[in-house]
């Protein structure tokens, strides 16, 4: 994808993602200001608590959609630009919170496993989230309804790494052969990034290792 289609989409998903989120904190505003008009109303208003109910479930998912929104406006902004110093457990939590439907529909739990401290890499944010969502998918594929997606960050002498692995396979073939299709789209992308991507079996589990360096991008 060429850097000008990459700017208008992220452009267009931070403004409606910003727009949405306006309407959710007006839709918030108006809620807790009907709360407190029904908090002076006496025991004797009918239908006080059902009231209060709908305004507990209102008040909960405008928090749902806060947080799925702002998790979009920071994809989006990844974006921005093709070269950014990033956090690696940032982008691994954020690209997590948003495959989460994908898992969910497949009842597959996703779990991120950050690195104890924050690490810092010079890289194209949009890009590796791509590559760590591809590796989510394929996992995805070959882990059975009820498993476990662990997403693995941690420290290497010279590049950061990170496992993405699934548990219980559903069969022994691992995690080969490597996205099918879009083997040869996706190793594009990871000369770009400078990074390297592994495939593992071990028993019922297996997965991806990507190898990211601290300033790789080329």
């Amino acid at each position: 994808m060429r850097s000008c289609e990459v700017d208008f989409i992220g452009k267009i998903i931070a403004a409606v993602s910003h727009e949405f989120m306006n309407v959710l904190a007006t839709i918030r505003e108006s809620s807790g200001l009907m709360e407190d008009l029904l908090s002076v109303l006496g025991t004797g208003f009918p239908y006080k608590d059902k009231l209060t109910k709908s305004f507990a479930i209102t008040r909960k998912q405008v928090s749902r959609g806060m947080e799925i929104g702002a998790n979009l406006n920071a994809f989006a902004h990844n974006m921005d630009a093709p070269r950014a110093n990033q956090d690696i457990n940032a982008l691994v939590h954020q690209i997590s919170y948003l495959m989460g439907r994908f898992a969910r529909l497949k009842q597959i739990e996703l779990e991120v496993q950050p690195a104890e401290s924050p690490l810092q890499v010079e890289t194209d944010p949009f890009r590796l989230q791509l590559v760590i969502a591809k590796c989510i998918e394929s996992c995805m594929k070959r882990t059975a309804n009820g498993g476990v997606i662990t997403l693995k960050c941690r420290k290497g002498d010279r590049e950061v790494r990170l496992e993405c692995r699934g548990e219980p396979l559903t069969d022994q073939t691992g995690a080969a052969p490597l996205l099918d299709s879009e083997t040869a789209d996706l190793k594009e992308i990871l000369q770009m990034l400078g990074a390297e991507l592994s495939c593992f079996t071990t028993g019922n589990r297996g997965g991806f290792e990507i190898s990211i360096p601290y300033s790789g991008l080329r």
